[in-house]
């Protein structure tokens, strides 16, 4: 009697512990791939790819869209393009676009690896509606809304202060 009561205890801890392995195993696949973060901002050029927000830049060089992707996750991640969407108004219907930033896309990033780069014909969009980067697996990341929100203030803040405003080339890969 007490050998069937062994018996039983031994299987259901099995049980309990194979089951919690395969929970276990299930979570590390899960999570277990790359994961990008998206930071933006409208700044300057102080150094050679050093940029730092418009309103701490004493610098006199063009301003610029920058972003800033890291990957968080632990496997590489290819970004393969950097961009987001904005509305312009035509008559009464809004126009919803695409911009892109072609500088240094593709770009391979190792885990803990990030890619800075800038967009340079940002002052020629409408209301920007989101700020992303798009992987190789086609998933899209974006930036925080505080992103957007500071990027959009300084827009607004560099068309009324009439600044001197980078334009770039018709490929938007250099600002200078």
């Amino acid at each position: 009697m007490s050998g069937d009561h062994t018996t039983a205890g031994i299987a259901m801890y099995g049980a309990i512990v194979a089951t919690l392995d395969l929970i276990w195993n299930v979570y590390k696949w899960w999570t277990d791939r790359s994961k990008l973060t998206v930071r933006c901002m409208v700044g300057r050029a102080v150094a050679n790819g050093v940029y730092v927000p418009i309103d701490s830049s004493k610098s006199d060089s063009p301003a610029a869209l920058i972003y800033r992707v890291t990957n968080i996750g632990t496997r590489p991640a290819t970004v393969r393009l950097l961009g987001g969407t904005h509305i312009k108004w035509r008559g009464w219907t809004p126009k919803r676009r695409v911009f892109v930033s072609p500088d240094k896309m593709p770009a391979t990033l190792e885990p803990s690896g990030e890619v800075v780069a800038k967009y340079c014909q940002f002052l020629t969009l409408g209301r920007i509606t989101t700020l992303e980067a798009v992987d190789s697996t086609d998933r899209h990341y974006k930036a925080p809304r505080k992103d957007l929100r500071k990027v959009r203030r300084a827009i607004s803040q560099l068309r009324r202060q009439g600044r001197r405003v980078a334009l770039g080339t018709t490929s938007g890969t250099k600002c200078d």
